[in-house]
């Protein structure tokens, strides 16, 4: 029951899937069943080197993976972008309703604060953080139903599944990728994450000046502001009218 309500579908075992816990549907992977995620990075990497732009929007357990992998997977690739990565979301987290706490939580980095150091102190060209702007576009009803107004398999799941619940926070780092010119300000600072287990700000990151930065940190570009009506129109175009892979 616990499962088949969408809840940890390997229950701790990754070689262990139940089926029942993507309610939505199972993903189809057959094209990457004969290797993993950080595997596949690397090989994408090396066949072509400064083109391939990596996109996190869960844990970077994978990433770092490939990082100590392959030495010069990092600068090899085009530019890391995340999904996670808040700044000054403290006070959030103490008022409000859970939910809002719980939206301003840097789960994607808590997850595993260890694999998040690796990668964000990785020689990639470029760091992207799409982290509290995610917030910036929360899924509501009236555009649901805009979606849904053009029935395909993938609006049908979009209105089915996605809810009202939660901001549009990998469709945010999803679309700084596909077209940085939604990005409407961002700036660059010095970035580390908190790996000091028995601290209570453990897997949350930290900004700083150069000059008060502590050392092996390296800058990342901050987006601070996206087009909110221009990400709705990417998803509303994305789900509606998708590319095969014909067209890409």
């Amino acid at each position: 029951m616990y499962e088949a309500e969408g809840n940890d579908p390997t229950s701790g075992n990754p070689d262990r899937i139940s089926h029942a816990a993507f309610f939505e549907g199972f993903p189809n992977t057959t094209f990457v069943s004969n290797t993993n995620a950080a595997n596949f990075m690397v090989e994408q990497v090396k066949k072509y080197p400064g083109e391939v732009r990596i996109y996190s929007g869960g844990a970077l357990t994978n990433i770092a993976l490939a990082v100590r992998m392959d030495p010069d997977f990092a600068k090899n690739a085009n530019e890391l972008v995340i999904m996670g990565g808040y700044v000054d979301v403290n006070l959030p987290q103490t008022s409000g309703s859970v939910m809002q706490a719980d939206l301003n939580s840097d789960i994607n980095l808590i997850m595993d604060p260890e694999a998040a150091k690796i990668a964000l102190t990785a020689d990639f060209p470029n760091i992207t953080i799409a982290g509290n702007v995610a917030n910036q576009v929360p899924s509501r009803q009236d555009f649901l139903d805009e979606v849904y107004e053009v029935k395909n398999v993938y609006s049908e799941l979009m209105y089915n599944y996605y809810g009202t619940t939660f901001p549009s926070w990998d469709e945010t780092a999803a679309a700084i990728i596909l077209d940085p010119s939604i990005v409407k300000n961002s700036t660059q600072f010095y970035f580390d994450v908190d790996v000091a287990y028995a601290n209570s700000s453990y897997g949350n990151i930290h900004a700083y000046k150069e000059a008060l930065a502590p050392p092996n940190v390296r800058t990342v570009n901050y987006v601070t502001e996206i087009d909110g009506a221009k990400l709705k129109s990417m998803i509303k175009k994305a789900v509606q009218y998708p590319k095969t892979c014909a067209q890409l």
